[in-house]
């Protein structure tokens, strides 16, 4: 979605979706990359939300929060109240690492998040804030991430802090498919700074001639000249720097 024109959408589910989309008419302005930014997140959110977890899951409050550099996101009961007394949820994402993980990492995050909002209001029993439990692991399963202390296949899976990685062929790699194919995209992310933005005037900067384009569906990525157009043979999905 480019900031530039509110009328656009970035992916192809636009009925269903096309009243969530900045445009002219919310607060008489058009997509800035505040409104672009966080519809973006509610439209990933409220996708997963119907196709992995049946449209169960409670609206909460999205966030960005790349304070805790080790966290590539966190979820937060009941941390914020409307001003009519409504509590809801925080979940919050860390933009540091949307340039420097492909989308289907970064959505993945998302969704692990989405877990712990599940674990806490159907989950049966209670577990302690920020433990990844059994019963949540259990849900991670079912939608197509599998729980893991390293990332990798074996690594334990539950405790206090714990990633993940996607399931082949499971249910959040089909629906992340279906999500990408139609170019939905996270437009704003926290800047990636290479050494050379660092070198002092006048220093050659061949750096950064060299630009990393990433396939979202798959871990993917070739380096090549800025300007290329590369394009997933299997997925037909353009690469994305």
């Amino acid at each position: 979605m480019r900031n530039e024109d509110a009328s656009l959408i970035s992916y192809d589910i636009k009925a269903e979706y096309a009243d969530q989309l900045p445009t002219e008419s919310v607060m008489g302005r058009k997509a800035t990359p505040t409104l672009t930014t966080y519809t973006e997140w509610q439209t990933a959110y409220d996708f997963f939300n119907k196709e992995l977890f049946g449209g169960q899951l409670p609206e909460c409050v999205i966030t960005l929060d790349s304070k805790n550099k080790h966290a590539l996101g966190y979820f937060v009961s009941n941390r914020y109240e409307s001003e009519y007394g409504e509590i809801r949820d925080g979940l919050s994402m860390n933009p540091f690492y949307f340039r420097r993980n492909n989308l289907l990492d970064t959505l993945s995050t998302l969704v692990h998040e989405m877990c712990h909002v599940w674990r806490h209001h159907f989950g049966k029993g209670k577990s302690k804030r920020t433990y990844h439990c059994k019963i949540w692991g259990a849900q991670m399963k079912r939608i197509g991430l599998m729980p893991s202390k390293t990332g990798e296949q074996g690594g334990a899976q539950t405790g206090q802090q714990m990633t993940h990685y996607v399931i082949k062929g499971g249910p959040f790699e089909k629906a992340c498919e279906r999500l990408l194919v139609g170019n939905f995209s996270i437009s704003w992310a926290e800047a990636v700074l290479t050494k050379s933005d660092n070198l002092p005037k006048g220093t050659d900067k061949k750096d950064r001639n060299k630009h990393k384009y990433s396939c979202p569906c798959r871990r993917v990525a070739v380096w090549g000249k800025p300007d290329l157009h590369i394009v997933c043979g299997k997925y037909k999905i353009n690469f994305r720097t």
